[in-house]
């Protein structure tokens, strides 16, 4: 198998409470590591295996870091590793998506 992929649902989302989604995805999916900055207003950082992944809503590439996204209105996460995401959104998906 040539990609890995991993689903968190809402169930699995809400047990954590945290400001924005961005934190709440910390330490959920393997591989995903988010840095969150200690500063006021600052935004965290995702590394997928160690490279920027694209992140994805609704089907869509969108320049977000979930930092103004609430954790009530996602329905589920699903983080895709490998060639999986460079199939499906190309070259753009080649470090894996979200």
């Amino acid at each position: 198998m040539g990609y890995a992929t991993q689903n968190m649902n809402q169930e699995q989302l809400s047990t954590v409470n945290t400001a924005n989604l961005g934190s709440q995805l910390n330490g959920q999916a393997a591989g995903l590591s988010v840095s969150n900055p200690t500063g006021i207003f600052q935004s965290p950082q995702f590394s997928l295996r160690g490279k920027s992944p694209l992140i994805v809503v609704d089907g869509i590439p969108v320049e977000t870091d979930f930092y103004d996204v609430s954790s009530s209105d996602v329905a589920e996460v699903n983080v895709l590793k490998g060639t999986a995401a460079s199939a499906l959104y190309g070259s753009r998906g080649r470090n894996g998506a979200i």
